[in-house]
């Protein structure tokens, strides 16, 4: 699983990758999605 987090005002983007397998349920993606900077879940 990986997460991409903008900076500088969208300017950069860096990928986070953690290790393993994370199992999302609808309701905690859906959650994730409204989080400000979050493009896709």
């Amino acid at each position: 699983m990986s997460c991409v987090v903008l900076l500088d005002n969208g300017q950069r983007e860096v990928e986070v990758k953690f290790p393993g397998n994370y199992q999302l349920s609808p309701q905690l993606s859906g959650a994730l999605k409204t989080l400000p900077g979050v493009m896709d879940v």
